[in-house]
């Protein structure tokens, strides 16, 4: 497991394989490139550059075979990670985990998550995560200590969120 602060672009190249097998292909738009370069220039590019960014990687020989990334956000949800405690301004918002699914079941997901959100000044930590309660993602994010909060930012979306003052599971 490693963790960075700062990713160049070419981190993007290195992370797109896993990034497909996992979610897949995110275009083409029209008049675009390859889309492993849209979405390096549209999504990537774009991130990394995010105040507090960060990456955790898991390797296995060397092969990557999962990541999580995110960045601090200032989301416009008026909501409450907890009893009694007002939101914050600034969040961690964890973007993207990903992991190839012949590596799935066996830690890697919560190992990612936990590098990536390691020693985090952050109070509060949200993502977007599936509105559908039986969707696997859904109870991954639960297993956690992650609760729901709010409406996510897209359609079919809930905003999960977990404060650092709860106890972890």
């Amino acid at each position: 497991m490693s963790v960075v602060d700062r990713a160049d672009r070419w981190e993007g190249r290195r992370l797109w394989p896993v990034y497909r097998d996992v979610f897949g292909e995110c275009g083409p738009l029209p008049g675009s490139g390859p889309v492993d370069e849209e979405w390096r220039d549209q999504v990537w590019d774009r991130l990394r550059t995010q105040p507090g960014f960060r990456l955790a990687r898991a390797h296995l020989d060397r092969s990557l075979v999962g990541f999580a990334y995110g960045c601090t956000s200032r989301l416009p949800h008026a909501h409450v990670v907890g009893d009694g405690q007002p939101p914050l301004a600034e969040r961690f918002e964890v973007v993207r985990v990903g992991v190839l699914p012949e590596h799935r079941g066996r830690g890697v997901g919560a190992a990612l998550v936990r590098a990536v959100t390691e020693h985090l000044p952050h109070e509060e930590w949200v993502l977007d995560a599936p509105g559908d309660d039986t969707d696997p993602a859904r109870g991954f994010w639960s297993a956690l200590g992650w609760a729901v909060v709010g409406q996510g930012s897209r359609a079919g979306t809930v905003l999960m969120g977990r404060s650092t003052l709860s106890p972890e599971k």
